[in-house]
């Protein structure tokens, strides 16, 4: 998304990555939920970032010929009082009436177990179908012969006051995007990343007909052709992306409790989140080396804090525009 920025704003950009190395944005749910937790509050920045977004995300589909951003609503079921109660304190609201409804048709509750008591709300939301943007923008980047599928190897970076040279390459800045992977990174490792785990199932289920996005102890997102998107776990011990017999097992079990149907798990993967200890992105440059910068720690909102992080970046970076104080790598020195 940084590149996408700074290819808008007329930069010339160079795109190193390994292609075949599994990420977080690959396996994450893609959703972008405003209304979140048992007390119903919005996300950070959403009232923001949400028409930057939408723009966002429409210019980029045009651009790259390819369908991947879905407005779409969540069909949550509230069960405890004090979710009740928030959704009924909230629901009037004028700064909440945009995100907050009451759902038209509740037959998805026919297709949903546990649900006695439960009181059915909708979220609008939208849905970014992540592989389907990340290939189609390396296609895109691949074109216009900005992409380069290797590893940079820090050492190899020969930092000038002027630029800096790796391999045949000179540039203005080098600015890192590695994810969780900023742990091995020496200019930022003492950051206060505290990555997360995440693991989830792409089921396939032909009794469920649903084309919402339902959260009913976990969430499930239609994908079409029957699969639906499961997810999903944390854990912040064990830190690789394998798939453990565990977190399938908690996923599986959390799912029958919320599903009447029989369903088949045709895939199961993990990611690692690149959450930070204040659950607040880290963006800016090195104190000491300026051509030096960071893009990181988006954790779980990456498809939403993304877009309109990246533009604001690309304005610090080429007209001096301020960042976001939140996000501001200064925080930590």
């Amino acid at each position: 998304m940084l590149s996408y920025a700074l290819w808008k704003k007329g930069c010339s950009v160079l795109v190193v990555d390994q292609p075949s190395v599994a990420t977080a944005s690959k396996i994450a749910s893609g959703l972008i939920n405003p209304i979140t937790g048992r007390r119903l509050v919005k996300t950070w920045l959403i009232d923001t970032i949400w028409p930057f977004v939408d723009e966002c995300y429409r210019e980029l589909e045009k651009l790259l010929e390819s369908s991947f951003y879905h407005p779409t609503s969540v069909f949550r079921l509230l069960k405890g009082t004090g979710e009740k109660n928030a959704f009924e304190n909230k629901k009037e609201r004028v700064d909440f009436m945009h995100y907050l409804s009451m759902p038209k048709d509740v037959s998805i509750l026919k297709k949903l177990a546990n649900t006695s008591g439960s009181l059915p709300i909708n979220i609008t939301a939208m849905f970014i179908d992540t592989l389907t943007l990340l290939d189609a923008y390396a296609k895109f980047l691949q074109k216009n012969e900005s992409l380069v599928a290797d590893q940079i190897d820090y050492a190899a970076l020969l930092i000038g006051k002027d630029g800096i040279q790796w391999k045949n390459y000179t540039f203005k800045k080098v600015i890192f995007c590695e994810g969780y992977k900023m742990l091995n990174n020496p200019f930022f490792n003492h950051l206060p990343l505290t990555p997360a785990k995440g693991e989830r199932l792409i089921i396939r289920c032909k009794d469920l007909d649903f084309k919402d996005i339902v959260k009913h102890g976990l969430f499930l997102i239609p994908l079409g052709k029957e699969c639906f998107w499961v997810g999903t776990t944390f854990e912040w011990d064990i830190l690789d992306e394998n798939p453990t017999p565990e977190k399938r097992k908690e996923l599986i079990d959390r799912l029958e409790a919320a599903i009447s149907f029989p369903f088949e798990v045709v895939d199961h993967k993990a990611g690692i989140r690149p959450t930070v200890e204040d659950r607040r992105p880290l963006i800016g440059l090195h104190p000491k080396y300026k051509n030096i910068g960071l893009f990181n720690g988006m954790g779980t909102k990456g498809v939403s804090l993304a877009p309109y992080l990246a533009n604001q970046f690309v304005a610090f970076l080429e007209d001096a525009s301020p960042i976001n104080e939140a996000v501001r790598l200064e925080r930590y020195l």
